[in-house]
């Protein structure tokens, strides 16, 4: 998961994730980007709770 304006890691994340779904295909990985949203703001942002909790608690729930 991601912030779209994420300027510290720039895209690293998502290419992180795609390697690892070339290399590892077996593996049940998700990337989520969240638009609006910089480097740590996924979870310490003001609309956090209610922008980005819900892609957390949706995967969990189908990976229980």
């Amino acid at each position: 998961m991601s912030g779209s304006e994420n300027g510290l890691w720039l895209d690293s994340q998502k290419l992180c994730h795609d390697v690892l779904t070339r290399r590892q295909p077996q593996l049940d990985v998700a990337y989520t980007e969240i638009p609006g949203y910089g480097h740590l703001d996924t979870f310490l942002g003001r609309g956090a709770a209610l922008d980005v909790f819900g892609h957390i608690l949706d995967f969990l729930a189908a990976h229980s």
